[in-house]
């Protein structure tokens, strides 16, 4: 039987979280039987390529069935890049969106080792093999290279965000500032389509599917996620789909 896959995007967007979220991703995109999906985001971002290798996944998903996003908490950085390739998002009116921007955080440790008398000697092969090293001191050039490779991932997120969301380039400056805004900000920049929570977005993914029956997927967790969680939970309320094989519950 037909129906529309539920899942979630939340916490730091990384490998980790690739591993267990693309493989969901993947089996939507290609089943028949999923038609359509609707992602509940609550997540401040993370690394530019993961971000961008989910945003990528997602649009594919869109071009042969409906994607709604829906923001619960934040929809921030990356995670926004990722709901940008949604056909329509959603944002409770109490949510984050936005921080569009690139950030890169190298901490330098040599002036602490040198006060404790510790010396590190570093050999490289290359010019610029040593750009993050946090033993030796940034040099003005070594700073400009990193510069232009933020930038670089910086352009590539607002182009994709202008293109997906059809928002003029000269806007820019007041949208691509690394700012969030709140969903009502959200809106009238058009960053997102209506204020609105689950209940708004499934109505809308129904409609536009025609498919009344959902089914929750779960993001597959580590191991040790796993025993954990089972570790503090009472019940278990997932059956595992077969043709998905991932522990889902009914909706």
């Amino acid at each position: 039987m037909a129906f529309i896959a539920v899942t979630e995007l939340s916490g730091t967007i990384n490998e980790r979280k690739l591993s267990g979220l693309m493989p969901i991703l993947e089996a939507v995109e290609k089943s028949s039987r999923v038609r359509g999906l609707l992602i509940h985001m609550n997540s401040s971002g993370g690394e530019a390529n993961a971000s961008e290798i989910l945003f990528r996944k997602v649009r594919a998903i869109r071009e042969k069935k409906p994607v709604i996003s829906y923001v619960s908490g934040m929809c921030a950085s990356g995670a926004y890049w990722v709901a940008s390739a949604s056909n329509r998002i959603y944002s409770m009116e109490t949510s984050l969106v936005g921080s569009i921007g690139v950030i890169s955080i190298t901490p330098n440790v040599r002036k602490l080792l040198e006060k404790i008398g510790i010396d590190v000697q570093v050999s490289k092969a290359g010019k610029y093999k040593d750009l993050l090293n946090p033993f030796s001191e940034a040099t003005e050039e070594g700073k400009q290279k990193m510069l232009h490779i933020i930038d670089s991932a910086y352009q590539s997120f607002w182009k994709s965000v202008s293109a997906e969301r059809k928002i003029p380039d000269d806007q820019r400056d007041a949208i691509a500032t690394g700012e969030v805004f709140t969903s009502e900000d959200a809106v009238k920049l058009g960053l997102v389509d209506s204020i609105g929570g689950y209940n708004e977005a499934l109505s809308e993914i129904r409609k536009i599917s025609g498919i009344k029956k959902t089914r929750f997927i779960a993001p597959r967790k580590t191991f040790v996620s796993r025993f954990i969680g089972m570790a503090v939970k009472d019940t278990v309320l997932e059956t595992l789909d077969a043709s998905l094989g991932y522990w889902i519950s009914l909706q």
